[in-house]
């Protein structure tokens, strides 16, 4: 009887060794068993996940390859591309942000007057007492301005 209780014991495990266990967080276990996924059993002060029916739920994840949240599968997705349509992907993106970051001097005039615009009027704007900006980046954006000009 002492044996049957204690191999029952092993069968349920906390919610940090199902983690451990699995390679899963503690929220996607929870996530788990709110959704009803895996089975639990409460004590008075845990709740206990049946090591068997976590096993299982991580095998037919694994077999049909149904990620725990949307982001997974549209990583899936980008990573099954071919390779070279994420290379051209990549050099898009690259050339997009060097793009951004090698503008004409007309340019960054323009982007820094709506920086300044951004920063005097947002703080000013908003319902909250608590500034966007603190004072000392206020400062250091007036300075940088002035040696500019």
């Amino acid at each position: 009887m002492v044996n049957e209780q204690l191999l029952d014991q092993s069968d349920w495990i906390t919610i940090k060794e199902a983690a451990d266990l699995t390679g899963y967080s503690k929220n996607n276990i929870q996530r788990l068993i709110r959704s009803g996924k895996i089975q639990t059993r409460r004590t008075a002060w845990s709740v206990r996940v049946n090591r068997a029916s976590l096993l299982a739920d991580q095998h037919q994840r694994l077999e049909s390859l149904q990620p725990l949240y949307p982001s997974q599968t549209a990583l899936a997705a980008i990573e099954t591309r071919p390779p070279l349509a994420r290379q051209q992907r990549n050099a898009e993106a690259i050339r997009l942000l060097t793009e951004w970051t090698n503008a004409t001097e007309e340019e960054a005039v323009d982007q820094r007057d709506t920086l300044v615009y951004l920063v005097e009027h947002l703080d000013q704007q908003r319902s909250s007492y608590r500034e966007i900006f603190p004072d000392e980046l206020k400062q250091q954006l007036r300075r940088a301005i002035n040696n500019d000009e």
